[in-house]
């Protein structure tokens, strides 16, 4: 180190305050405080010893003074008393004397000024006389009786002065100051001598300190001479030293293994990274391998079932076949959000924003499990507020496992009584729409709540063993139901059931549709039905609907509405004018046994549907029949695009896949053939001619991936026209599912899919422009193929309008006439829009046009029309090919209805030409 660090180190080493300074300074302050204190005692001592002794002596002066002038007092001679006290003039400090008798002044001597704030002591105060009063004092005066003979004859007042007060304190003060001096001077000596003692070894620290900072050298140490708190200050630093030192050696031999242990860990590292990305494959594997095995199936279940709710069935075998089908959905949903599961684990759950009807989902819901209430003896309702909007936004799928879920749990863990499922506005926020399932179950302990949302979590061990589960759904609930700015409450007491409910924003709503009130005034309604929920349900829609509903009791009743159980419907009795509602449980045939035979009018789903009762109730409204609420024909389904002479190659190794297929695609219009492995397909391919090839990738011998990869080896060797190849696969996760791309196939269709999803994929890849096909031409070719499927639909449905009591032997009811009659007149302004919108290019139009008269011809069942009109909406918002030949075919189908409604004797009133019907005219 060099010359100038060192001595800047010896500078900074220099003290800013010495602790000889600092122990000089204390004792200075020590020994001013101690002179301070003793001679505020002294003066107060002195002071007092002064007062004491200033007053007797006076009073002993008085009292002689007083003695002596005391016969010349009584002979009242002032002479004489005057000569007595002159000798008051050789006194020292005495400057006054005074002598009264009977309030007159017979002597005085000397002069003084007294001020009133001067000492005026008594002959009992003189031991009791303050200190302060005498420093604040100039003079003390005492006053003493004379007596003559016993006889009190007169007052003697003597003043003295206290300046010798002041000469007093100035002698004592001088004696402190003097002791003070010499007692300062022997602290400063003690000082000194111990500052050496205390200061040696601090000054030897710290000169070992800077040796070592300046030598690095943590093996010296300070020798410590004493066993006080110095000793133990170099204790501490020797003790710290050794740490330092043994911190160096480990660091040091840290540094040596650093390369060693970096590579350890890396290798670790690497080893624990492909032990994650190996289970993190073997976790995409299984969710690829499980869900090719559950959507395989899936697609013969869903598919089929979707054949058969558009077949042509009765009302409650289309309404099971529904179920299914929903069911089915709800499930490839769940499927789909399994297969999402990094999403899932990150937190990033997309969230549907939709128009939703939340009195359907609930509706759903109690359909679905309404088989599991029966055979558990359970009663299953919903009720749905009347002051519930019609349509909310929001995500039904989520909203539906949620209130599935929580409706199973209900069911599961009750044993008896009944599931209530209520939606409604929020009393505590009307912008919410809020679900409560509300059970008489088991309930669950108070210091269980706040358990049961946790994953794997049930309220005790016995409750999983007795009614299974994994504990898994509340789990999930809460977190949807958190995704959606919602929250799950459960209110539960043991033994005696519970009510989970939750709350979300409704979004955009549309306003709750007005309640179809009764015919009359004052109508009356009676419910015989079994189960307690479902008939204070009854009751309730009832009595919010305006009608006065009470509960069937006693002997039989009669009243405007009834609604009842088969087994009770002879409890009660209809007015002449009335209707009978039989509640019908899903597989009993007896509600429909009574509704064939008369003894009732039509049937209710049990579950309660609401939406079904507020149809029958709207009927009853207007004195319509109800015999038409089973025929629910598949008028609103959706027209599909129709694919008639496409040549269509299915290759499944499954037969039920292929059996599907078939079906679905001669739904379709299409010809089909099969292959039943993927070597079967290339033959397939190379000796036939096909417009599209439907081709599962998993089959037997080869592969729907190498299968396709040969046929376009071979198409492209012998110049062959490419034929699309649309793989059909289960495999929507892992390396399968892009597998597709790779071996020359066009698109894919993920299973299950749907008769909708089919149609559009072959509307997608088959061929567009086959020979020299015009634009004309092709717009012919499809309204004539619209021609061939809405011209089979009849031009007036009059079972329909039977049933719905509309139309009797003698013709139209008078109802009907006028409708007939606003249709005549309205109808052609509809057709009128379309061809001023056809000829604007405006497609939007011509599908709000076609949408309005088929909203109004469904309502009168001219079947023709509505395909018509349901036809040219679609083509029109989907592709925009809505042309004059289509609305040409319209016109031609509704001047054809009017001359049937004229035929039937209710067009009385005079329609309007139809444009084409101008034309000709012009």
């Amino acid at each position: 180190m060099s010359e100038t660090g060192s001595s800047r180190m010896t500078a900074n080493r220099a003290p800013k305050k010495s602790i000889a300074r600092k122990l000089a300074m204390l004792v200075t302050i020590a020994v001013a405080t101690s002179a301070i204190a003793m001679s505020g005692v002294l003066l107060w001592r002195q002071t007092s010893h002064y007062a004491e002794t200033k007053s007797k002596s006076l009073f002993a002066s008085a009292h002689v003074f007083a003695a002596a002038a005391a016969r010349g007092v009584a002979a009242r001679d002032q002479n004489a008393v005057y000569q007595v006290i002159k000798a008051i003039g050789q006194i020292p400090d005495l400057i006054y004397a005074r002598v009264e008798s009977r309030g007159q002044l017979l002597a005085v001597m000397g002069g003084a000024t007294q001020l009133d704030g001067d000492l005026r002591v008594t002959e009992g105060e003189a031991l009791s006389i303050s200190p302060l009063a005498i420093l604040s004092s100039r003079s003390i005066q005492v006053e003493v009786p004379i007596i003559n003979g016993g006889v009190n004859v007169g007052r003697f007042v003597l003043v003295a002065d206290t300046r010798d007060l002041a000469e007093e304190l100035q002698d004592a003060f001088k004696g402190m100051a003097l002791g003070s001096a010499m007692a300062l001077g022997v602290g400063l000596l003690v000082a000194f001598r111990l500052q050496k003692v205390f200061t040696k070894p601090i000054l030897e620290l710290s000169d070992a300190i800077w040796r070592i900072r300046r030598s690095h050298d943590y093996t010296d140490r300070v020798i410590s001479k004493s066993d006080d708190e110095v000793g133990l200050l170099i204790d501490g630093f020797n003790a710290m030293l050794e740490e330092l030192e043994e911190r160096d050696k480990s660091l040091a031999a840290h540094r040596r293994d650093l390369e060693k242990d970096v590579s350890d860990r890396t290798r670790d590292l690497r080893i624990a990274k492909e032990a994650a990305e190996s289970a993190n494959s073997a976790k995409s594997d299984f969710l690829a391998t499980m869900s090719h095995e559950i959507r395989t199936p899936m697609n013969g279940v869903m598919v089929m079932a979707e054949l058969l709710a558009a077949s042509d069935l009765p009302e409650r075998q289309r309404r099971y076949a529904e179920v299914i089908s929903k069911s089915g959905q709800i499930l490839l949903a769940i499927i789909n959000d399994i297969l999402d599961f990094s999403k899932t684990e990150s937190g990033k759950l997309q969230l549907e924003k939709i128009a939703l009807d939340p009195a359907a989902l609930a509706e759903d819901v109690t359909s679905l499990f309404a088989e599991r209430a029966r055979e558990k003896g359970l009663d299953l309702v919903s009720y749905v507020s009347p002051a519930t909007p019609r349509l909310m936004t929001g995500d039904p799928v989520r909203i539906n496992q949620i209130i599935a879920n929580l409706v199973n749990n209900a069911l599961k863990f009750t044993e008896s009584g009944s599931v209530i499922l209520k939606v409604g506005p929020d009393p505590k926020n009307l912008s919410r729409i809020r679900f409560a399932v509300t059970d008489t179950g088991i309930g669950i302990r108070a210091h269980k709540l706040r358990d049961i949302f946790g994953a794997f979590t049930q309220a005790d061990q016995s409750t999983t063993r007795r009614f299974g589960g994994t504990g898994l759904g509340l789990a999930i609930s809460k977190r949807l139901i958190e995704c959606m700015e919602g929250e799950l409450e459960v209110k539960s007491v043991h033994g005696r059931g519970s009510t989970f409910a939750f709350s979300i924003p409704a979004g955009a709503c549309e306003k709750p549709a007005n309640w179809p009130s009764p015919r009359k005034a004052g109508a009356t309604a009676l419910v015989a039905v079994k189960g307690d929920a479902t008939r204070a349900t009854v009751l309730r829609y009832l009595r919010e609907a305006g009608y006065d509903a009470a509960e069937a009791r006693g002997e039989i009743l009669v009243a405007d509405l009834v609604i009842a159980d088969p087994h009770r419907i002879d409890a009660v009795e209809r007015r002449e004018d009335g209707y009978v509602l039989c509640l019908a449980t899903f597989g009993d045939p007896a509600a429909h046994l009574m509704v064939r035979d008369g003894r009732a009018d039509a049937a209710v789903s049990c579950p309660l549907r609401r939406s079904e009762l507020v149809s029958l109730l709207s009927k009853i409204k207007v004195g319509h029949m109800l015999g038409g609420a089973d025929d629910r024909r598949a008028s609103g389904a959706v027209a599909l695009p129709r694919h008639e002479g496409l040549r269509v190659l299915v290759a499944d190794d499954t037969a039920i896949n292929r059996e599907v297929a078939i079906e679905t695609l001669g739904q379709l219009g299409a010809i089909v053939e099969t292959a039943e492995n993927g070597l079967e397909a290339v033959t397939a391919v190379e000796n036939g001619d096909f417009d599209i090839v439907l081709m599962d990738v998993s089959m037997p011998e080869v592969d729907g991936f190498e299968a396709a990869r040969r046929i376009r080896e071979r198409g492209g060797a012998a110049g062959k026209e490419r034929v699309p190849i649309i793989a059909l696969t289960a495999h929507v996760v892992g390396r399968a599912a892009d597998a597709w791309k790779a071996a020359g196939m066009d698109g894919v269709l993920y299973k299950p899919y749907t008769i909708r999803s089919l149609a559009e994929c072959l509307d997608t890849f088959k061929p567009r422009s086959q020979g020299a096909t015009t634009k004309s031409e092709k717009s012919t070719s499809r309204a004539e193929n619209q021609a061939t499927r809405c011209f089979d639909a009849p031009l007036l449905n009059e079972k329909k309008l039977s049933g719905l009591g509309l139309l009797a032997n003698d013709g139209p009811t008078p109802f009907l006439r006028r409708v007939f009659g606003l249709y005549l007149d309205h109808a052609p302004k509809s057709v009128a829009e379309m061809r001023e919108a056809l000829d604007a290019g405006d497609q939007v139009k011509i599908g709000r046009a076609a949408h309005a008269l088929k909203s109004m011809s469904v309502n009168i069942a001219v079947d023709r029309v509505v395909a018509m009109a349901e036809d040219i909406e679609r083509r029109a918002n989907s592709d925009g090919s809505v042309g004059a030949e289509n609305i040409a075919l319209l016109d031609k189908a509704l001047a054809d209805t009017f001359e049937m409604i004229r035929n039937i004797g209710a067009g009385d009133a005079q329609a309007a030409p139809l444009p084409a019907q101008q034309a000709k005219t012009a």
